[in-house]
This record gives structure tokens, sequence and C-alpha cells, in this order.
């Protein structure tokens, strides 16, 4: 799995971050591959071409890969730096006698901060030695016994966003031969500390240097998922006026894959990340893309500076919302990684955390330390409805659809003809929340079993609206059944 980070969760959700786009082929042979190569040089003549653009999107959905939201683990959230390998080996080993393997956690994602400072003296990437000793490819093999999927982190830039290790700036394919070699599933591929090219040239050499790179070796040869994330310059707080990487996550298998970023990267200084993917200005290759693929739904998004753990995560879930519409199987907006059993929150809290991630098709990636986990954290990361919510085969993201003050709705449609809802309250007092049924896209004439997801509780013959009394930050979490 290849993911490129937020601020690799560094900043404890304290720094904006924009997401942006990435363009994918599922190619099934090198002949597939080089066609699709073919078609980007000669846009001109197949820009406009409808039946290439349903061919790609067909072939982008036809391994059956992200069909869903990706569920796994990741240590920067609790652990930052402070990460060896026994520590990885113990939260292996917790992911399944916890039973949240069993549940559908896979990833075991190792961040920032594993490898010593500099190369060896061939170029290659070099696992620190006081801290995985045994080196990662004997980590990825636990990993694996465990019938879980390794993941690594590397950046973009010439070092990682801790200062800690090289880039993998220049070594791209050098890197991705190297991870393919240790059998990484995963790779979280940072952006920080760009060498300051223009944009003209970011856009001239990103495309042969990422189908040289990560991007094309990575999945043709190794691992599963892949998600770049825009992370600036997290060090200073700084969000650069001009946007640097894509965000999407794919499964990646051993048929041969290839991938195009539609990178913002190529972009001027025109356009800030606030302004969101309707203002982007695309150019050369990057418009090429997206004409040909006609694929520009796999979006993420900005958030905010926030100290507080709870209004961090509230802001997040609502800019989130802003790109709803542009999730979908194939590409998930991601909220970052779940804070849920890592402190600053109380357990509504956390369950409201967790029910919006859900309801909102968002990655599960738990960031506590699930080795000392406890039965009220692991009771939510483990409740089966909610997580059927998130993994439901429609793939649709649930929005919020009504707001009064710090009482909202958010719903969401599932299969089977049924309809997700969050009764959520973010004020400071207990208050009455109702969904009407002209809220969630109901008939008004439509009669509904409401099951609440946390208290497994019932109601039958539910009609016209859905209503509870929610203590200050608590919420609700319904699945709404025609009767």
């Amino acid at each position: 799995m290849v993911e490129a980070g937020i601020c690799g969760g560094y900043c404890r959700w304290k720094v904006g971050v924009v997401a942006l786009v990435l363009c994918v082929f599922f190619l099934s042979s090198d002949a597939n591959r080089a066609a699709a190569a073919r078609q980007i040089t000669t846009r001109n003549n197949m820009a406009g071409s409808n039946t290439i653009r349903e061919e790609i999107r067909r072939k982008l959905l036809a391994n059956g890969l992200a069909l869903t939201p990706q569920m796994g683990w990741n240590s920067w959230n609790h652990f930052h730096c402070n990460i060896d390998e026994k520590l990885i080996r113990e939260t292996a080993d917790a992911m399944v006698s916890s039973g949240l393997s069993s549940m559908g956690y896979q990833y075991i994602n190792l961040d920032d901060c594993w490898a010593e400072l500099n190369r060896d003296s061939q170029g290659n990437l070099v696992p620190k030695s006081s801290t995985f000793p045994s080196g990662i490819k004997a980590l990825a093999d636990y990993v694996h016994s465990k019938g879980l999927k390794f993941g690594i982190y590397s950046d973009a830039g010439t070092q990682t966003c801790s200062k800690t290790m090289p880039g993998s700036l220049g070594h791209e394919e050098q890197d991705a031969k190297t991870f393919a070699s240790w059998g990484v599933d995963y790779l979280k591929y940072d952006n920080c500390f760009d060498t300051g090219t223009s944009p003209k040239e970011r856009c001239r050499d990103l495309l042969p240097r990422y189908l040289r790179g990560i991007f094309a070796l990575i999945v043709s040869q190794i691992g599963e998922v892949l998600m770049l994330r825009d992370s600036g310059q997290y060090q200073n707080i700084v969000v650069k006026q001009h946007m640097h990487a894509s965000l999407l996550f794919i499964d990646m298998k051993l048929a041969a894959l290839l991938i195009h970023p539609l990178n913002s990267s190529c972009l001027g200084d025109k356009k800030t990340p606030q302004l969101g993917l309707p203002e982007l200005e695309i150019v050369g290759e990057q418009q090429a893309i997206l004409k040909i693929t006609g694929i520009d739904k796999q979006v993420w998004f900005l958030w905010k500076l926030n100290d507080n753990v709870w209004g961090s995560m509230i802001s997040r879930a609502d800019e989130n919302d802003k790109w709803a519409s542009y999730a979908g199987p194939g590409g998930w907006n991601d909220p970052d990684m779940l804070e849920v059993g890592n402190g600053g929150m109380t357990t509504k809290e956390y369950r409201a955390h967790f029910s919006i991630w859900a309801l909102a098709k968002a990655p599960l990636l738990i960031g506590c330390d699930i080795r000392a986990i406890d039965n009220v954290t692991l009771s939510l990361f483990t409740n089966k409805k909610v997580i059927a919510v998130n993994q439901d085969k429609l793939g649709i993201q649930g929005k919020k659809v009504k707001k009064k003050e710090d009482l909202e709705v958010w719903a969401g449609p599932l299969s089977g003809n049924r309809t997700a809802v969050v009764l959520w309250n973010r004020g400071p007092s207990k208050a009455l929340i109702t969904a009407y049924w002209s809220d969630i896209g109901l008939k008004q004439t439509t009669v509904v079993k409401a099951n609440d997801l946390w208290t497994n509780s019932v109601q039958s013959s539910v009609k016209k609206k859905l209503s509870a009394d929610l203590e200050s930050h608590a919420c609700k979490m319904y699945i709404l059944t025609p009767q």
C-alpha cells in the first residue's frame, strides 16, 4: 500500500492540508500500460473521446480494487518518531489477539523515522540499526505471518517531514525496487522538502519520474494501496501557496498497474489551497490526463489549524463534507487517521468521531496504541454495524444534510434501499435533534425500522421523522430500513 502523507499525522491534527487529485489506470499487461502511455502522448487527438474516457474508467474499477475504504493502523498519531521493530511486532500481535484483524483492520503501517539519516554507498535507504536491527524485510515477513499487510513511509522531497531520514527525490525507482524486495504492501508517500523548482519544471518532470519510480514499480511488483497527501512545510506550520501532492487510496496487486498522478505541484502560485479543486488551474500533462480519463473525483481536502482535538476533529469532518460528491469506489476522501483512544476526547466524543468517519466512508486507520487498548475503545473500533456502514458496497459518502446552530443531521444511502443517519449534538448542553424524512431523502409516506447502531435497540414503524435527546457532544447513529 502506498500512501503519501497529510502531515503524516505529524502535528497531531494541527496543520492545514489541501487535498488534490490522482488519476489511475488499472491495466492487465505491459501492452496495455504502453497503450495507456500512448493515449497520453496523443492526447490532443483523444481528449474529446467519451469512449476512451469510459473505457479507462471501467479499467479503473475492473480489478475490484479500493471498492471500500481501507482499514488498519498507523504509528504516527500516538508514537511519532518513538518507534522500533518490537513495537511493530507487538502491534501486529495485538491486531490479531484483540480481534481487530477479524473485523477488517489489515494494515500495519510504519510511519516516518524508520531509516538512518544517510543512504549507504550505493544510495539505498538503510533501516535504522538502533531501532530496526533485524531490517525491514524481516519485519514485513513477521507482519505477513500474522495474516496482515505491512506499510512503510517515504517522501517525495530531499528528506522526510521529520528531517530524520532521506526522501525519495532522485531515488524514486531505486526506492521502489527496495520496497518491492522487502515485500512492502503499503507506502505512505509524503511531500515535504521539495526543491523549490518552478511549476513548469515540475510538470515537465513529473510524469516520467513517477512512471519510472515509485508508482510504476510499486504497483506492478508489490503492495496493495496508494495514498498521496500534501504536507506542505508543517515543521513551520505553513502550507505553501502552491499545492504539492495528490491523494488517493487504491489497492495495488501483483497485476500490472499504471498510475498517472494529476499532481497539483504543477500548479502555479495563483491559487491558494483554500480555493479547492473547482478552481485549480490544471496545466501540461495534467490537463491531458484529466481529459483522457475523465477521472476527476479522487479528491482530498484541506484541514484547518486547531490545537484542540475535538475542535480539530469537527473541523475536519466539515471540510471533508464539502468533497462528498468526489468520493466513491476507487477513491475515498480522507480526513486523516483516527484519534479514538489517544486522549483529549471523551467516550461520547470518540463515538461521534468514529460514527462520522464511518458515515463519510473515510479510511478507518487506527492511531492509538492497540497493545494497551481498553475495552471501551475496542468496542468502538469493533462495532460491526458501524463498520458495515463504512464498508457498504454502494460506496456513497454520507453528508451533513441539516444544521441548526450546533445541532446536525448527517445521512447517506446504503445498499438494499437503506439509509444511514447520524444525529449529532455539537453544542454545550443537552438538546433534541430531529431528522425529518425530507431532510434525508425519504418519501413522506415511507415507514421504516430504525436500528440504533450503538445501543442495538430497534424502533419499528417509524413515520415522517426520527428524533433523539442528546447530551452535549453525543450522537446517535441509525440504519433506517423501509418496512
